[in-house]
């Protein structure tokens, strides 16, 4: 079907069903008819296209962002192992909640404990970094855009788990009531382990004395 120099009629409507504009323009020779137009109150509208004749009929919504009201902080990841990387994303939102691109291509300062370590320019209303940390402990992450615009989260860094532990005797059947020298190694991932404690149970009695794991090498 040919549609080309077909009328199509476009409605733009608010979020309250109220017709906001009315425009008829005619498909050019691919078919396609255009219509640009803007708001000046942010909201959601609904475009509906249509033409009585071929029964076409279809609509869309429209998202129109008012100015920058507040930034709005989130991270991948709250509870860390330490030296692992957080993303953080810092979005400028209007008085709806709705994403802002109010603030162009300005910079929002990211702040780790009060100190700068990042300055990230904005890209459709959305700034990101990423932060790490080598010691566990909890970190209040900051984006700055200025006095007004500006948010906060925590992370909180955890040490990185303890490998499963292994203790070997050498030698490791000895004669009751025979004294004799045992010698224990704790391992973890086949890595010797400093400072380690063993616990003998039982009615042996020992005396223990503990050799560093780099003599053992």
């Amino acid at each position: 079907m040919d549609l080309s120099g077909t009328n199509i009629n476009f409605v733009v409507k608010n979020a309250a069903d109220v017709i906001q504009t009315v425009f008829t323009n005619a498909t050019n020779a691919n078919g396609i008819s255009i219509y640009n137009f803007t708001q000046s109150v942010a909201g959601v509208y609904t475009v509906t296209a249509s033409n009585a004749t071929p029964c076409l009929n279809n609509s869309t919504t429209v998202t129109f962002a008012g100015s920058a009201a507040s930034i709005v902080v989130t991270v991948n990841n709250s509870s860390p192992r330490i030296n692992g990387n957080v993303t953080i994303n810092a979005t400028v939102r209007d008085s709806s909640g709705v994403r802002s691109g109010y603030l162009g291509t300005g910079a929002i300062t990211f702040l780790a404990n009060g100190i700068e370590f990042a300055s990230v320019t904005l890209t459709s209303g959305v700034a990101s970094t990423t932060y790490t940390k080598a010691t566990a402990g909890t970190v209040t992450l900051t984006a700055f855009y200025n006095a007004t615009l500006q948010n906060t989260t925590t992370v909180t860094f955890t040490p990185a788990p303890l490998p499963a532990l292994n203790v070997s005797a050498s030698p490791a059947t000895v004669t009751a009531g025979m004294p004799t020298d045992v010698l224990f190694s704790v391992t973890g991932n086949g890595t010797a382990i400093d400072n380690a404690t063993v616990t003998l149970s039982g009615v042996a009695t020992a005396n223990a004395t503990q050799i560093p794991a780099d003599s053992l090498l």
